[in-house]
């Protein structure tokens, strides 16, 4: 056969040998029988010269006296794997098989036939398999192989693991209506070999939103492949996210068979991915939205509001707290950060909410904050941030040890006498230092207060984009500032435009200059 070379040779006498035994192992030469050995990788050189005399020298005969006839014959034939070098330089699996046809009395050989195989071929073949057994068992990835209906044939340690890890308290994954679970992995491979591949059940698809028929087409072609994610809950368990692959195995003639599916729970990493994107888009101190998120909802809401077009109005706003950096320095900033915590808390819980939308508010950076409110008319948004100044004004419990708990209705009305915020200002209007965070009238030296400034623009009235909204609503923070702090003014887009009409108009006198 093909690649099968041969040879004959009568110790002490004469060797003959095939054209390919010659190709591969050179010219026989009966005053050397054995110098072909110095051909072979020294590796398989070294094994051969230590089963080579046995085999020419074996006490064949003494054996078989010794009634054991079946070792007489097994001492008569050698099959041992070795590498010749190839044409390209590199080692090529071939099989040598010796078999001693005829021996003297004294058992020596004294006829012997060889045949050289190559099985490179065959090496090969088993070194791949080889490979993809241990790819097989040692994945991290589940893997099971089905037929063409999806009932498990076989599955990787892997995938048994998976399953014992999901079907220990089921609910969404089912093995059995009833009777107790398996309690060992061989148990859990006996229950579920033959069964539906979990979790291709059409009810587990079904939940997980993919329509059936839709994956039927995407297996039906012979190189079919199919991906999707597949959530299930184990009873008592948090759920977990799995990514499912199916593909079809293709076969060397007619279609497919078996497909191979693979299983990954992507659980972890979904967590880590949305734990790092909330760390870009929300405050860590507070965990209110920061400035980018609050852009992001900002410029949705505008959407909406040209969407539903005439009787949406929108309020965008910036709060500022009055004198926080002397607050900072005067407490510390652990103090600080307690007091931005309670206030995101109270403006969070002060906000309204509906089934189709919600008031915003976002951490800006420092100790400025972002509003977004849904009014009907500019009375009710002066109201809202009127309400929301109020909140800010109630006292706060600055002992290290202790969290305001705020238990007063947010949306309760409290004069600015009540608080004890009639207070002196300097030359420019601004409040001191030592008012701006000083003890609330008839409470505890360790329990402070704050006020806060804000400038707000109305949506449709004015007409900007996102940026242009947040930029006309600090220009009127700014004037409050300046102003006196502690209120609330909004952007004046009537003298705005009576700015830019001037602008406009002096323009064209110049050009007709």
């Amino acid at each position: 056969s093909a690649g099968l070379s041969l040879a004959q040779w009568i110790p002490g006498g004469s060797i003959a040998a095939s054209a390919g035994w010659e190709a591969r192992l050179g010219p026989p030469d009966p005053a050397a029988p054995l110098a072909w050995l110095d051909r072979v990788h020294a590796v398989d050189r070294m094994k051969l010269e230590e089963l080579l005399p046995a085999l020419l020298k074996g006490p064949a005969l003494e054996r078989a006296s010794a009634g054991r006839p079946d070792a007489a014959g097994a001492a008569d034939a050698l099959h041992h794997p070795l590498r010749l070098p190839g044409d390209d330089g590199d080692w090529v699996w071939h099989e040598l098989r010796l078999r001693v046809v005829r021996r003297d009395p004294r058992g020596h050989a004294r006829r012997v036939l060889a045949s050289l195989q190559d099985i490179q071929w065959r090496r090969t073949a088993e070194e791949r398999q080889r490979l993809s057994s241990g790819l097989f068992q040692h994945l991290h990835e589940g893997l099971a192989i089905t037929d063409l209906d999806h009932r498990l044939l076989d599955a990787n340690p892997a995938y048994w693991s998976l399953m014992g890890e999901l079907l220990e308290a089921p609910t969404g994954l089912v093995i059995e209506d009833d009777g107790p679970l398996p309690d060992t992995a061989e148990a859990l491979r006996r229950q579920l070999l033959g069964r539906p591949a979990l979790p291709m059940e059409a009810a587990q698809l079904h939940r997980s939103g993919h329509d059936l028929d839709a994956i039927a087409e995407a297996l039906a072609d012979p190189a079919g492949h199919w991906q999707g994610l597949v959530k299930v809950r184990a009873a008592g368990g948090p759920p977990r996210t799995l990514r499912l692959t199916v593909s079809s195995i293709p076969e060397p003639e007619g279609p497919p068979r078996y497909r191979v599916l693979a299983l990954s729970d992507l659980t972890q990493d979904l967590q880590r991915q949305q734990a790092l994107e909330r760390i870009g888009r929300f405050d860590l101190l507070t965990g209110l939205p920061n400035e980018q998120e609050f852009q992001r909802r900002l410029q949705a809401a505008l959407q909406a509001s040209r969407d539903v077009g005439p009787g949406s109005m929108l309020c965008i706003a910036r709060l500022d707290l009055d004198g926080f950096a002397a607050f900072n320095r005067r407490h510390g900033a652990a103090r600080a950060d307690q007091a931005l915590r309670e206030l995101a808390r109270r403006l969070t819980t002060a906000l309204r909410q509906q089934p189709q939308w919600s008031d915003e508010v976002a951490r800006l950076g420092g100790d400025e904050f972002g509003l977004l409110l849904r009014v009907q008319s500019a009375a009710e948004a002066q109201l809202a941030l009127d309400r929301l100044v109020q909140v800010v004004r109630r006292p706060i419990d600055a002992s290290p040890d202790h969290a305001s708990a705020d238990a007063a209705s947010v949306t309760e009305e409290m004069p600015t006498s009540a608080m004890g915020l009639d207070r002196d200002r300097d030359e420019d209007g601004d409040a001191r230092d030592d008012d701006i965070f000083g003890s609330a009238a008839g409470t505890p030296g360790d329990v402070l207060r704050l006020s806060a400034s804000v400038g707000a623009t109305l949506y449709p009235q004015d007409g900007g984009e996102a940026e242009t909204l947040m930029r006309h609503a600090a220009h009127a923070l700014y004037r409050v500032k300046r102003s006196g702090r502690d209120g609330v003014q909004f952007f004046d887009v009537e003298k705005r435009r009576s700015r830019e009409a001037q602008a406009q108009a002096a323009l064209r006198v110049q050009q007709a200059l």
